[in-house]
Order: structure tokens, then sequence, then C-alpha cells
């Protein structure tokens, strides 16, 4: 299994900036900005993000 830095634990994931699915990444995705943030950090961020772009949650994931 590959991990990139700090990040090895199932308690964190990898944030990732401009996210990777973004044009600005695609253009430049080696100088993306990656940092090792807590799993609740990031399901709330992707919580938030489905929430503005379509109304919807992230479903059984939202109770974690």
């Amino acid at each position: 299994m590959k991990t990139c830095g700090a990040v090895g634990r199932l308690a964190q994931g990898l944030s990732l900036f401009p996210p990777s699915w973004s044009d600005e990444a695609r253009q430049a995705l080696p100088v993306t900005s990656r940092r090792a943030v807590s799993t609740a950090e990031l399901l709330g961020t992707n919580r938030d993000l489905g929430l503005q772009f379509d109304g919807a949650g992230p479903g059984f994931l939202e109770v974690v």
C-alpha cells in the first residue's frame, strides 16, 4: 500500500488544494498542495460541498 508522507493511519486522509478534479489542478498537479487531515474534517468538507452543489448530504457517512 502506498502512502503520501504522514498519511497512513485510518484516522487521517489527504486534502488536496486545488481539488484534483479542478482545471487548475489538472494543469499543475505536481504543485498541488497536499496535507494530512483528520477523516472527520474531510467528511465534513465533502458534506458541505455536496450540500452546496446539489443539496444532498453524504448519506450514511454523515453519522461518522
